[in-house]
């Protein structure tokens, strides 16, 4: 890859993932905090289980409404790797059914963040790439079968996603002028996805 299509792919990358951080502000203040607070939650939980773990993470990079973690997989057995990458969605889980508790028997006033984190489990264990459940996807298939052909199925259902995503995403745009965020994620897929895609040969 050109140093060009290098630079460009960043830039985009770094747009998708800040448009998204900089509408919500403008338009959905009232649930940046819970949202703030799931995401710090899934976030932690991944770094803490992968120090547990003993596993050596080798960068980061930023993510709509999160991070992309990357670590070193031979620091870590399938075990391992299988509770770093659920690790994020579980605290969420666990979070929301403590909120969600606590405000219908004791009036406490967090049902924003119950289910801010309940929406974020449930969007990480999407399986395709880069989310949690693309990684469990991969983890399966590599086990059972080739890694490589892991990678393939991914990738592919990551594009499968992404366009039925953007489809949804379309149609509320064209009746009811939403979906702004289902089509910037739709987007997001296809831009991470694109990589993986190039470094595979399909048969």
């Amino acid at each position: 890859m050109t140093k060009q299509k290098r630079i460009l792919r960043q830039a985009l990358h770094i747009f998708i993932c800040a448009l998204p951080l900089v509408l919500f502000c403008l338009t959905g203040g009232a649930l940046m905090l819970p949202l703030a607070g799931a995401i710090f939650l899934h976030e932690s939980a991944h770094l803490l289980t992968l120090r547990l773990c003993g596993g050596r993470m080798r960068s980061f990079r930023p993510a709509p409404f999160g991070l992309c973690i990357e670590y070193d997989e031979n620091t870590l057995s399938l075990g391992g790797e299988i509770a770093v990458s659920g690790a994020g969605c579980l605290v969420n889980l666990l979070s929301a059914a403590v909120s969600l508790l606590l405000y219908r028997f004791f009036a406490v006033d967090i049902f924003d963040f119950g289910i801010v984190s309940l929406l974020t489990a449930v969007l990480n264990l999407l399986p395709v790439h880069p989310l949690d459940g693309g990684r469990f996807l991969y983890l399966l298939l590599a086990k059972r079968y080739d890694p490589d052909l892991a990678n393939r199925v991914t990738a592919v259902l990551t594009y499968c996603f992404g366009f039925l995503i953007f489809l949804f995403a379309s149609y509320l745009l064209l009746t009811s002028q939403a979906g702004i965020y289902p089509l910037l994620f739709s987007i997001f897929l296809f831009s991470v996805n694109a990589r993986e895609m190039e470094r595979l040969v399909f048969l």
